[in-house]
């Protein structure tokens, strides 16, 4: 593992830069502008509230829809959500939380990407340029300024480690880990 991280740091790097002048625009002040912000930062405050008051999982939250309890988790994948709420504990605000998460998202999404490309051509530049244009892909672009659907955001990271592994698979590398 350590032998393949020094040999693709310079990669990694690149990614990650370039990852980060894509998501540039998540960097102002107050909360993005997207179709399922509200939702989201509802979901992350609410499964925050519910951690604070024991509930693991947290499912339902008790004081939403006037004291009624709203089961966001419970309709909507929670894995956003929880993470959020694990980034709030380092940060200021949920805001800041989803901001970091989706960034994370992008660099996971552009080294995963950058992984599977070299596992199937063995060449270093067309994969960095392969990963370059899957996190610029405006299908991910527009998840994430336009549409703020941080359940395809996270889909959109860990597509590419689905299809390494299933590449391995049927190549007869199922142990091929590294």
């Amino acid at each position: 593992m350590k032998k393949h991280i020094e040999e693709n740091y310079k990669c990694y790097l690149i990614i990650i830069f370039i990852a980060i002048i894509i998501t540039s625009g998540l960097l102002i002040n107050g909360l993005p502008d997207g179709h399922d912000v509200d939702a989201h930062m509802a979901r992350a405050v609410g499964t925050g509230k519910a951690l604070s008051e024991g509930q693991f999982p947290p499912l339902v939250t008790s004081n939403f829809a006037n004291g009624f309890g709203y089961s966001w988790n419970i309709f909507y994948p929670p894995l956003a959500t929880y993470l959020m709420a694990i980034l709030k504990i380092f940060v200021s605000t949920y805001v800041s939380s989803l901001k970091q998460l989706i960034i994370i998202f992008v660099i996971i999404a552009g080294i995963g990407m950058y992984e599977l490309l070299k596992e199937i051509t063995k060449k270093n530049k067309i994969s960095l340029l392969g990963s370059i244009m899957y996190m610029c892909a405006p299908y991910a672009l527009v998840n994430i300024y336009t549409r703020m659907a941080l359940g395809e955001i996270s889909a959109y990271a860990f597509f590419p480690i689905l299809f390494l592994g299933i590449y391995n698979l049927i190549n007869g590398n199922g142990k091929n880990i590294h």
